[in-house]
């Protein structure tokens, strides 16, 4: 199984704020000094479905799969029904890009057993806040909310879990070597949130079934954990106002590759920043925007590890 681990990030994203129930019971959180979720002892059965994609929001449909494509994610299948929208892999993460009204993203979740876990998530006192029907009756997906804000969905429908290769897999294997599986963003490494509080954060999405070793707080400029629920590695960041939302972070391949990329995405008119932190440059560190105002944080934290 996989552990999880993450190292300090900074970047600026303004969200709206959107509220939940609270969960019933709050368990009591750890506080340790470790950045690692250990997932070698028990295999983590997920909670929320057998297999996780990004799904992405967008009035600019074609530019923003323009987007990830620069970025080394490949189409795998499209259609217009029921709406516009483009699945993408990459080899560490899936994506699904939706021509909507509305400019978003969070993570999908897709559940041969869904109605179960409705069930399950009702009896703790977590209820949707948007609820889709298919036209034979049956539930098709239901959105909720955390209180800090991210939006994820479930839906009613089965999807085969891919071999994806992702940072968890690398940093604790030292004895084995592997590739990067996007050629040019290199490998998923978390989905990051700004919470007000890691603590009662923690507590929700250990609900959801998220196991995290605990909080991390010595030597670091707040306080943060990281989760995982066999499926997606999630991490909560109490940020103070340092940076703020949602970012969806990689590790490219080295200094030199991500300034090539970044000198691409700028070539292609799209919004880069290089991150600066101290006063200082970050070597190879880059904050992309996406055509729907989504910030993807490309880091050189793992590019030693690669083959």
């Amino acid at each position: 199984m996989k552990k999880i681990f993450f190292t300090i990030s900074c970047a600026v994203l303004a969200l709206c704020s959107c509220k939940s129930e609270e969960v019933k019971s709050t368990p009591e959180v750890p506080v340790v000094d470790t950045m690692a979720v250990d997932t070698t002892a028990a295999e983590i059965t997920p909670l929320l479905g057998e297999s996780v994609k990004i799904m992405i929001g967008t009035q600019k449909y074609e530019e923003t799969i323009k987007f990830y494509e620069t970025l080394g994610w490949q189409i795998e299948d499209s259609s217009s029904t029921p709406w516009k929208w483009t699945a993408m892999y990459d080899g560490s993460m899936s994506i699904s890009i939706n021509e909507d009204t509305m400019n978003y993203m969070g993570p999908a979740y897709h559940s041969e057993d869904a109605v179960n876990v409705y069930k399950t998530l009702k009896a703790i006192n977590i209820d949707p806040q948007m609820e889709f029907t298919a036209e034979n009756g049956d539930p098709w997906f239901k959105v909720y909310f955390a209180p800090d804000s991210l939006g994820y969905v479930v839906i009613n429908h089965p999807r085969a879990p891919k071999e994806d290769v992702q940072v968890a897999d690398i940093v604790f294997n030292p004895n084995k070597k592997f590739d990067f599986p996007n050629p040019k963003a290199g490998i998923f490494q978390e989905y990051a949130l700004a919470v007000e509080n890691v603590d009662s954060s923690l507590a929700y999405y250990t609900a959801l079934g998220f196991e995290s070793q605990g909080i991390h707080e010595e030597g670091v400029p707040y306080r943060y954990t990281i989760g995982y629920d066999g499926q997606l590695t999630l991490g909560l960041h109490e940020t103070k106002g340092m940076w703020h939302g949602e970012l969806f972070t990689y590790s490219g391949h080295g200094i030199n590759e991500n300034d090539s990329l970044a000198a691409e995405m700028r070539a292609n008119n799209y919004a880069v920043e290089a991150l600066e932190f101290g006063g200082q440059v970050l070597p190879g560190n880059y904050m992309f925007t996406d055509p729907a105002g989504n910030i993807f944080f490309l880091t050189t934290d793992f590019s030693g590890m690669k083959k």
